[in-house]
C-alpha cells in the first residue's frame, strides 16, 4: 500500500507534463542526428561528446511506434521512470534503515524534491531519470543479495550496470557506490578480506565500458576543469543538501557563506536524528552518494550549465531524501510517556514532515 500511495503521488504531481510540448532539444538537435543513423550505429557513433545509446534506442522506438514525435507518448517515459524511482527508493530506504516508515518517507521526499522538475518534464533530460532507475535497481539488488546471501541478486547487478552505462556516462560511479555500501554496511577486518569480496568484480564492467567509449569516434570531448574551479562549481550542489531550509533563509547559490552554514546545520540536524534512530549508516551512505554523483559534473561541466541545469541534481536527490527522512521520525520516536507528551511529539513530527513535503510541491 505504501508503494501504491507514494507512487501515485509522484505520478499525480507530474501528470500535467504529459500535455506539455517539447522543450530544448526535443525533437531537434541530437534527435535529428538519431534519425539519420541505423540501430547499430547508435552504439558505434556519437552526436558529440556524449555516448548514451540506450536513450536513443528508446527515442527511436517511440518514433517508430508512434510514427512521429508524439509529445504525450515521449513525456510518459520520464514520468513513468520517476514513479518507478520513487518506489525503488522506498524499497531501498526501508532495507537500509530496517524501518518501513523511514523508507517511504524518504520516497515521499524524493517525489516532491523541488529541483526534479526539469528531469521529469523534459524528454531531452531522459538520461537522468533513466540512470537513476538503473542505479536504484542495482542498489536494491545488491543490498538484498548481501543481506540474504542470494547470488542471483548479486549477479543481476551486472546487466543492470551495463544498462546504466549505456544510459549515461555517470553510470561509472555505480561500482563505487556499491563499494561504499559494502564498506559502510559490511566493513572488512582487513584489506586482504576486502580484496576477496565479490563487490570488487563489478569494476570490470566500467573498465570494459571505457575501452568501448574510447573506441567510438566523437565530434568533441570534454576536458576536466582546473582544481581552482571545483570549489566554485560545488555551490549549486550544496543546495541539494540544504534544500528544506532554503525557503526559510532565501539564499541564492552565489551566497556561499550562508549556503555553507545551512549545509553544516543540515548535516548536524540530520546526524543527530540519525544517531537517535540508529540509522547512522544510512546517513553516511546518503552523504557519500550525494558527493560521489556530483563529481563528474563538478569536473567537466561549465558554471552556467551547473547553475541552470537542475536535471543534474536528480540522482543526488536520492541522498537528500535519505538524509531528511530521519528528523520527523526522530521526533515521532520521542512520543513516549504521558498522553500529552505523545500528542505533542506526534503532532510535531507530522508538522515537520509536512514542512518538508509541502513547500516544494508548487515547483
Amino acid at each position: 500500500m505504501s508503494a501504491v500511495a507514494v507512487g501515485s503521488l509522484a505520478a499525480l504531481l507530474y501528470m500535467r507534463t504529459i500535455d506539455f510540448g517539447f522543450f530544448g532539444d526535443d525533437p531537434t538537435g541530437q534527435f535529428r542526428w538519431m534519425e539519420g543513423v541505423s540501430w547499430i550505429e547508435l552504439f558505434t557513433l556519437s552526436p558529440g561528446f556524449i555516448l548514451r545509446p540506450l536513450v536513443f534506442v528508446i527515442s527511436k522506438l517511440l518514433l517508430l511506434i508512434r510514427g512521429g514525435y508524439d509529445a504525450p507518448a515521449f513525456h510518459l517515459v520520464p514520468l513513468g521512470l520517476h514513479v518507478a524511482n520513487t518506489v525503488l527508493l522506498g524499497v531501498l530506504g526501508s532495507a537500509l534503515s530496517r524501518r518501513r516508515a523511514f523508507g517511504w518517507l524518504a520516497a515521499l521526499l524524493f517525489a516532491t524534491f523541488p529541483l526534479s522538475h526539469e528531469a521529469v518534464a523534459e524528454f531531452d533530460a531522459l538520461a537522468h531519470p533513466l540512470l537513476a532507475f538503473w542505479v536504484l535497481l542495482a542498489l536494491v539488488c545488491f543490498e538484498r543479495g548481501r543481506r540474504s546471501g542470494s547470488r542471483y541478486y548479486l549477479w543481476a547487478v551486472y546487466p543492470i550496470m551495463v544498462l546504466a552505462l549505456l544510459s549515461h556516462e555517470n553510470g561509472l560511479v555505480l561500482p563505487v557506490l556499491l563499494l561504499g555500501m559494502e564498506l559502510i554496511y559490511y566493513p572488512p577486518h582487513s584489506v586482504r578480506e576486502l580484496a576477496r569480496r565479490p563487490v570488487l568484480h563489478y569494476f570490470a564492467v566500467p573498465a570494459l565500458y571505457l575501452v568501448w567509449w574510447l573506441w567510438v569516434p566523437k565530434a568533441a570531448t570534454s576536458t576536466p576543469h582546473s582544481l581552482s574551479a571545483i570549489p566554485h562549481n560545488t555551490l549549486p550542489f550544496l543546495q541539494v543538501v540544504a534544500y528544506p531550509l532554503l525557503p526559510i533563509v532565501k539564499l541564492n547559490v552565489t551566497q556561499w557563506g550562508g549556503l555553507l552554514a545551512l549545509v553544516v546545520a543540515s548535516l548536524v540536524l540530520t546526524y543527530l536524528a540519525a544517531r537517535f534512530l540508529n540509522t547512522l549508516r544510512v546517513w553516511l551512505f546518503a552523504i557519500f552518494l550525494m558527493a560521489l554523483v556530483s563529481i563528474p559534473s563538478l569536473l567537466f561541466l561549465d558554471w552556467d550549465y551547473l547553475h541552470g541545469g537542475p536535471r543534474l541534481y536528480y540522482l543526488g536527490s536520492v541522498g537528500a531524501a535519505l538524509l531528511w527522512a530521519a528528523p520527523p521520525l526522530a521526533l515521532y520516536a520521542l512520543a513516549r510517556g504521558t498522553v500529552v507528551r505523545r500528542a505533542v511529539m506526534t503532532g510535531a513530527a507530522i508538522l515537520l514532515a509536512l514542512a518538508l513535503v509541502l513547500p516544494p510541491i508548487p515547483f
